[in-house]
């Protein structure tokens, strides 16, 4: 994949960890913050 395309998941990925944070109208899943958190941490090479 090109770098774009996984600078766009990314950054998709962190918007939703905001929104699970931040948004009150949004039900908190820790399961699903530390799941994309662990993906987002990831060097782009391992990511899948």
């Amino acid at each position: 994949m090109s770098e774009m395309v996984l600078d766009r998941k990314r950054e998709e990925k962190l918007a939703e960890i905001e929104r699970l944070l931040n948004d009150p109208e949004a039900q908190m899943d820790a399961h699903r913050v530390y799941a994309l958190l662990a993906e987002v941490a990831r060097p782009a090479t391992q990511a899948r």
